[in-house]
């Protein structure tokens, strides 16, 4: 989840200050001292793993980088997070300037893994403000959709995580056809073309390219590691946890490979601002329990086919109750399951547009509805539309004119259905 200054634009924020809460591990302290020959010992050392300069003996070191493997704790690949303090961000005028955290996050599959293509990998992310224990809020910025798709608990999970994506460069999906909205960080997460002219639209990471974000592949001997860039950042006390799950597409369908867990927190500098007071990293096999639920989320919000909102789901229930063959029983279901769906969408609504959208399935769905359910219309013959009157009696005048009475509607009929009877 890129910072508002560096991926969204200053006027989000505000909205950046968040937390680690209270029943996560809390992550390692990474700031250390030494003096003589461990300080030499512990140069060499650091120098050997995160390939940086020795610092003079007379400088206290202060170890500020994580870099962890799993190892040989995953079967088909290795994970790995560099977490490295970033650059602090300046995000409004005159405001204190944000520590940040520059994440790189991969998965590379072993030369005897399963040939995929492609290998995502898919981040969900809570963030928090531990002074106040609320939970990160982007209700009033362009990121307001990102609400909506927060967990609240389902299924065990813990509320406030969330598929990290651009919320303002994604739509919810509308019909059957249109594309599935895509959870991966690569495709999910929207920036600018810095290097493109003023005023061009945001494209995915994936349509950016560089090294920093790369789809995975594995075919054979050819392997393409998986990669995720990330620079989260806050001007407030800011407690942030992300997951990042491997996924690849196998023949026999998409496999998870693993999961890494990184976080990192800030806390005041003395001077006014924030500073990094720990971040660290660990690897599983298996997601927690916050990931499927957080996917999940996802799904209904953006209405993908798998969620209960899609379209397809939609016009699956449409169906039954404009068919002749489902019972009563049946239709009355579908009928109330997409009232169901209908609530759910105006509940996810988080933008004018998305009101709008859902206001228009609603006025679709029940035009539909009470078409299937209008008394049927008969089919009646040009007779039938236009009765013919029926000659009842015959009779002449006193001018020997001779008339006939008629019984029946006089009120219906064309003019070419009175015929003129006057006997001439």
């Amino acid at each position: 989840m890129k910072t508002p200054a560096s991926r969204q634009g200053a006027e989000r924020a505000a909205s950046w200050s968040n937390h680690v809460p209270a029943s996560a591990s809390p992550p390692v302290a990474l700031a250390a001292a030494a003096t003589g020959s461990r300080v030499q010992a512990q140069q060499a050392r650091i120098a050997q793993l995160h390939a940086i300069a020795p610092v003079p003996a007379s400088t206290p070191v202060v170890q500020r980088d994580v870099d962890k493997s799993s190892g040989t704790l995953l079967p088909s690949g290795v994970m790995r997070v560099v977490l490295k303090k970033g650059r602090a961000l300046g995000m409004n005028a005159g405001s204190k300037a944000a520590p940040t955290v520059n994440a790189t996050v991969t998965y590379t599959p072993h030369a005897n893994a399963a040939d995929a293509d492609p290998i995502r990998l898919v981040q969900i992310v809570r963030t928090e403000n531990p002074e106040t224990h609320a939970i990160g809020s982007w209700a009033h910025g362009n990121e307001a959709r990102r609400d909506k798709t927060q967990t609240q608990g389902e299924q065990g999970s813990e509320p406030g995580w969330f598929v990290d994506h651009t919320a303002d460069s994604l739509s919810p999906r509308q019909k059957p056809t249109d594309s599935v909205v895509p959870d991966a960080y690569i495709d999910a997460s929207f920036e600018h073309d810095h290097h493109g002219p003023l005023g061009t639209p945001k494209k995915s990471y994936k349509a950016l390219g560089g090294s920093e974000n790369v789809e995975g592949k594995k075919a054979g001997a050819t392997i393409t590691p998986a990669s995720l860039g990330d620079s989260p950042s806050s001007e407030a006390a800011y407690d942030f946890r992300a997951e990042v799950v491997a996924k690849g597409l196998e023949v026999g369908g998409e496999q998870i490979y693993g999961r890494a867990l990184w976080s990192f927190r800030t806390g005041p500098n003395g001077k006014g601002g924030q500073k990094i007071t720990a971040h660290d990293a660990s690897f599983a096999l298996a997601p927690t329990a916050n990931f499927q639920p957080a996917v999940d989320k996802y799904d209904e919000v953006y209405r993908n086919p798998t969620a209960e909102t899609s379209p397809e789901n939609v016009e699956r229930h449409l169906a039954v109750i404009e068919s002749l063959t489902p019972s009563g029983a049946e239709r009355a279901q579908s009928k109330e399951a997409l009232g169901e769906i209908v609530a759910r969408v105006h509940r996810n609504a988080a933008t004018t547009q998305d009101g709008i959208r859902a206001q228009m399935l609603e006025f679709a769905v029940n035009s539909r509805i009470q078409q299937a359910e209008a008394p049927p219309v008969v089919p009646r013959t040009a007779d039938q539309a236009h009765p013919r009157p029926q000659v009842s009696t015959t009779s002449v005048d006193d001018q020997g004119i001779e008339w006939q009475e008629f019984t029946g509607p006089t009120d219906t009929g064309s003019q070419d259905d009175w015929a003129d009877f006057d006997g001439q």
